[in-house]
């Protein structure tokens, strides 16, 4: 519900999706905290318009581990439609992308799949 998920066990990558929360803090062991935000978040906003991650547009449709326990802040622009242009295609997380992923690990989600539903259920 803070708008990042694991997809792929052993990969480093967390999938973008809507949050659920407005605001959420991650107090990590090594003294760092990782924010997220959820702006504009109402009951009709649930959609992702943009992203931005430690102050810079984040085109990817996924964080890295590393950028969460680096610390730092995450912002969800939320709106009341699909951005479809919100993340970059050619930019997707390694279990979501054929031309990269195993067979066993490749998922049955499309790219246009994954820029329309996210939403929170």
């Amino acid at each position: 519900c803070m708008g990042f998920y694991p997809v792929c066990p052993g990969s480093n990558e967390y999938v973008l999706g809507s949050p659920c929360l407005k605001r959420a803090e991650i107090n990590l062991e090594n003294g760092m905290r990782f924010v997220i935000e959820a702006e504009n978040l109402t009951d009709e906003n649930i959609y992702i318009q943009s992203v931005i991650l430690n102050g810079k547009p984040h085109r990817a449709s996924f964080i890295r581990h590393e950028d969460i326990k680096n610390g730092g802040r995450l912002i969800f622009l939320m709106g009341p439609e699909p951005n479809r242009r919100c993340f970059d295609p050619e930019n997707m997380p390694y279990s979501m992308s054929p031309s990269k992923s195993p067979a066993f690990i490749n998922l049955a989600w499309s790219k246009k799949f994954f820029i329309a539903s996210n939403k929170c259920p």
